[in-house]
């Protein structure tokens, strides 16, 4: 990353303030008063020369009527995946947080006791009040349905309610008493052969270098229990070499792994991690086709404002959004994006590059590259994009399902009539062809029907015996989800 963190977290701090929220607190003498601080104050905050604490950031959204926790839950992410320290407690720092029987503490621990409602604002307080008390006592089944509940919701949920209970789970993985618990869940979940959020349930790993979850990482290496698992452990694993948790001879068993497993970007990355060494270097011609695009996707984006502006950062994170040689690195990047108000126009920027010229036939993967992108960014106007695709007939289909994929995130709806036709389409596909392509798509779909709570459409998919037993079985384990699971992860 070319950018601090902390500089980074004052970017999305003023790009919020300049570009968002009431025109009257755009000035920095205006949010200076809202803080009660000087302006040399929300100065040094912006320019990341001063990290901003917890509750100025909370400020930030209380003033600019942002929902709770949008910018906190994204800064908490970004500051723990840049960090070389593995820690409990949040690194955006909070206020001291817990009392002598402090009463919400007691409530929150009720609500997962009795299978109450918990929102991700709950979550958020509770792990950060468990965090700042390390020496907390807790029963052994307290933890572990804690934490299994949590993943739970952590695996199905979208948007800020998955930021938050993705941040409040990387506590627990660093909680000294809770980590166990959170490691057992991990690997019971990731044993698993057909569901949903297996990279992540598996990854997260990566947060501790407990002996047994250096065991549940290298068991996916070697003996996966489907290929998403596998990924998961192999993103886990950079990391984790990183961080020096794996002991002489399981760093001797990943040489020999990464030598018989198909070659590919994670085990490249794996690789290098290995030894040290960086990312062999782009060409200058590969260089300045990036710096292209790049530039015409910032300055279509800066096009669409409604005040002209000079963002030297801006630039660096679509570069890293689109770009970065490492996954996890494109997510935090177009995390940060997508937290911004740059967010609607940066969509359409996208969208035009995705429909431009041949982009579509000719280049899948980097049409598939930008419709993940939109995933987090799009919004009404990218869904209808995203439908189409799905639906159309000469789409590749690398595009069709990422199309497929990208409908449980982009911002907007999808009527149940539309579900319904574009699984009899791809459908109808699938009993012509029998191809993987449209196996993959129809995975999709059912992933997106899913997570939007589509039922009819998720019973439609597990309900055909004439389709992919991949594709059913994914629906078939959506509606076997308890319902306290499926609505918990939407509050």
């Amino acid at each position: 990353m070319g950018v601090r963190p902390r500089v980074l977290a004052g970017w999305l701090l003023r790009s919020t303030r300049t570009l968002g929220g009431s025109p009257k607190y755009r000035t920095m003498a205006a949010m200076a008063r809202a803080h009660g601080v000087t302006p040399g104050t929300v100065s040094r905050w912006e320019a990341g020369i001063l990290a901003a604490p917890h509750s100025a950031v909370r400020r930030y959204e209380d003033v600019l009527e942002l929902e709770p926790n949008s910018l906190v839950a994204v800064l908490d992410t970004m500051n723990r995946y840049w960090s070389a320290e593995r820690r409990s407690e949040p690194t955006l720092t909070r206020p001291p947080h817990r009392e002598v029987n402090d009463p919400r503490l007691d409530v929150l621990l009720a609500a997962v006791a009795d299978e109450g409602a918990m929102t991700g604002h709950d979550w958020d307080d509770l792990t950060a009040a468990l965090a700042a008390d390390p020496g907390i006592y807790l029963s052994r089944r307290t933890w572990a349905r804690m934490t299994e509940r949590l993943l739970s919701e952590m695996r199905i949920a979208d948007g800020l309610n998955w930021h938050r209970r993705f941040e409040a789970f990387n506590r627990m993985m660093a909680h000294p008493a809770g980590q166990a618990a959170a490691i057992d869940a991990c690997v019971t979940f990731g044993r698993e052969t057909i569901g949903q959020g297996f990279v992540e349930v598996v990854s997260v790993l990566d947060n501790t270098g407990h002996a047994d979850a250096n065991s549940g990482i290298l068991t996916q290496l070697e003996n996966p229990s489907n290929p998403a698992a596998q990924l998961g452990a192999l993103r886990g694993t950079i990391r984790k070499l990183k961080a020096g948790h794996f002991t002489p001879t399981q760093r001797r068993r990943i040489v020999e792994l990464t030598r018989e497993l198909p070659q590919g970007p994670a085990v490249a990355a794996v690789q290098r991690a290995l030894t040290g060494s960086p990312p062999a270097p782009k060409s200058a011609d590969t260089l300045r086709r990036e710096e292209i695009v790049v530039s015409r996707i910032v300055n279509l984006c800066l096009g669409r404002l409604d005040q002209p502006l000079h963002d030297p950062i801006l630039p660096v994170m679509v570069a890293d959004m689109l770009f970065h040689p490492l996954s996890d690195a494109q997510l935090i990047a177009t995390t940060l994006l997508a937290a911004t108000p740059y967010k609607p126009a940066l969509a359409r920027a996208l969208a035009i590059e995705l429909t431009s010229g041949r982009t579509i036939p000719d280049q899948p993967a980097w049409a598939a590259d930008l419709l993940s992108a939109l995933q987090l960014l799009g919004g009404p106007a990218e869904r209808r994009l995203a439908e189409r695709l799905v639906m159309a007939e000469g789409v590749p289909t690398e595009v069709a399902q990422s199309a497929a994929f990208a409908l449980a995130h982009i911002g907007g709806s999808t009527s149940p009539t539309y579900w319904l036709a574009a699984i009899e389409r791809q459908a109808n596909r699938w009993r012509r062809d029998k191809s993987q392509g449209c196996s993959d798509v129809l995975e999709g779909l059912a992933y997106g029907a899913g997570t939007t709570r589509e039922w009819l459409a998720v019973r439609a998919i597990r309900d055909d015996t004439t389709l992919p037993a991949k594709a059913r079985g994914i629906a078939g384990w959506w509606l076997n989800l308890p319902g306290e699971v499926t609505s918990g992860a939407m509050l």
